[in-house]
């Protein structure tokens, strides 16, 4: 708590102070009339008291204000009274909810209010005493008023305000890699052309051999038996038999006979070969191809891609904040403090006072 807080509250304590003395003073003042009205009424008849005397003559000192005077002065001091109480008891609140203050505010407040309560309780006896004094019935009450000042803190409220930045961007950090160009080898055949040569030979004579010899054969028909298979053309030939059914009768008497003709070679004709002389080609050398070479097999080195640069990226570009000033909150005053003066209460000449 600062100085001007501290100040300020002092302000709503004394305020309250001042009040609470001002209402027991009225309270005192009340039952002192209290009092002297009912040691009037004890009184012989027609003997009128003094306090009766002092509250005729107040009563006719007010016979001449309106009612609507009245209720506005006494609605004026209801509300000086209310604006009066709310600072104190909102200061008396706070003495009460803030346990928290040093031990010296608390004490000096503490001999502040019982010196206060001794002169509020001198100030009702000397105003008994004067009241008591105060016989003369042709006396009128002026009442004026007595005024004191509240004093209002000042209004502030709180802003908040967002730090102050900039940003700062940052380019991207990178390094540049070399590839080499890609290649691949082609191998290229030898580049050849093909050379016919015909055969090369001579011409010979030749005994050519038309046919081989050969040797022709001479066949004859020959009957044969059909049971033992006996030539019997040979036998009828060399006269061992004169017929082939003798033969059958005298050989095979039970079973019969029969023949059968088959060709039979009797010798053959011999044929020379034949041949012819003829001139006929040799070949020496037989016909071939020749490859001549135009260009020997070479390999070739074929670019399949260029070599090219690369750039890396190492760290991608990116935007730094930078706090220029922190946040921060900010008092501001709204409404500056300011001093009220109040009603507090009337006090008259003769030193009669009441509470407003």
């Amino acid at each position: 708590m600062n100085g001007k807080e501290m100040k300020s509250k002092k302000s709503y304590i004394y305020g309250g102070l001042i009040l609470a003395i001002i209402l027991l003073i009225a309270l005192l003042v009340s039952c002192s009339g209290a009092g002297a009205k009912n040691k009037g009424e004890t009184a012989a008849p027609g003997v009128s008291t003094q306090a009766d005397q002092g509250a005729a003559l107040a009563t006719e000192s007010h016979k001449d204000e309106s009612p609507a005077s009245a209720g506005t002065q006494e609605a004026k001091a209801d509300a000086q009274e209310s604006d009066m109480t709310k600072p104190a008891k909102e200061s008396l609140k706070e003495t009460e909810t803030q346990p928290g203050e040093d031990s010296q505010a608390e004490t000096k407040e503490g001999t502040l209010t019982e010196s206060q309560a001794a002169q509020a309780e001198s100030e009702t006896e000397e105003t008994e005493s004067r009241s008591a004094e105060n016989t003369d019935p042709s006396h009128t009450h002026v009442w004026v008023a007595v005024t004191g000042t509240v004093r209002h803190p000042a209004e502030v409220k709180t802003i908040y305000h967002e730090a102050v930045t900039h940003t700062v961007h940052h380019p991207a950090k990178t390094h540049t890699v070399h590839h080499p160009a890609e290649t691949r080898t082609v191998y290229h055949p030898a580049v050849t052309h093909t050379v016919h040569h015909p055969e090369e030979g001579h011409h010979e004579d030749v005994l050519v051999v038309i046919s081989e010899a050969w040797d022709e054969p001479v066949y004859e028909t020959h009957s044969f038996c059909n049971r033992c298979g006996l030539n019997l053309t040979i036998e009828m030939m060399e006269g061992r038999i004169s017929a082939y059914t003798l033969h059958g009768l005298y050989q095979h008497p039970e079973e019969g006979s029969g023949w059968y003709s088959a060709p039979v070679q009797v010798g053959t004709i011999h044929h020379e070969a034949v041949t012819e002389t003829r001139q006929i080609w040799v070949v020496d050398r037989a016909a071939w191809d020749e490859t001549i070479v135009d260009k020997e097999a070479w390999t070739e080195t074929v670019t399949v891609k260029e070599a090219w640069e690369e750039t890396v990226v190492d760290q991608a570009a990116w935007d730094e904040t930078i706090v220029d000033k922190e946040a921060w909150t900010e008092t501001v005053t709204v409404k500056e403090a300011w001093e009220e003066s109040v009603t507090t209460g009337y006090k008259c000449s003769c030193g009669e006072e009441k509470a407003p």
